[in-house]
């Protein structure tokens, strides 16, 4: 597993490096459960007011996911909600199935979240959100 470090400054590795290894396990689960073309998954750093809190390359099927934005590069306090992370999850993984957004695109990313709350996703998630190494609830 990666480090805060070897990732060039994409995590706060104090705080984020669990939350981002659950992220990882959680994509690369739901990746094989739906038989997606994923080959890699990121931590997503946001430069100055961008609100992207993922991408998808389609070609290589290689993905990535903000845990938290950053404002005139600081990183801001909070994580991105539970929701936010999981929906993004869904999002990207769906381009990878259908890769222009579309309604086939909407419906499938519907089809993984409810999957993903009927795994108890959004509870493991929930566990392991920081805030400066603080657990919140």
């Amino acid at each position: 597993m990666m480090n805060g470090e070897i990732l060039g400054g994409k995590l706060l590795p104090e705080c984020d490096l669990a939350l981002w290894r659950l992220v990882e396990e959680i994509t690369w689960r739901f990746a094989c459960l739906e038989k997606l073309p994923l080959t890699g998954v990121e931590p997503l750093r946001t430069h100055g007011e961008s609100k992207l809190a993922g991408w998808c390359d389609t070609r290589t099927g290689r993905i990535a996911i903000a845990l938290r934005f950053s404002k005139r590069g600081r990183w801001r306090k909070k994580t991105l909600s539970v929701n936010f992370i999981a929906d993004t999850i869904a999002h990207e993984l769906a381009h990878l199935r259908h890769r222009k957004e579309s309604k086939k695109h909407r419906k499938y990313t519907q089809i993984i979240l409810d999957n993903m709350f009927e795994e108890g996703v959004f509870t493991e998630l929930r566990k392991q959100r920081y805030i400066y190494g603080k657990t919140t609830k």
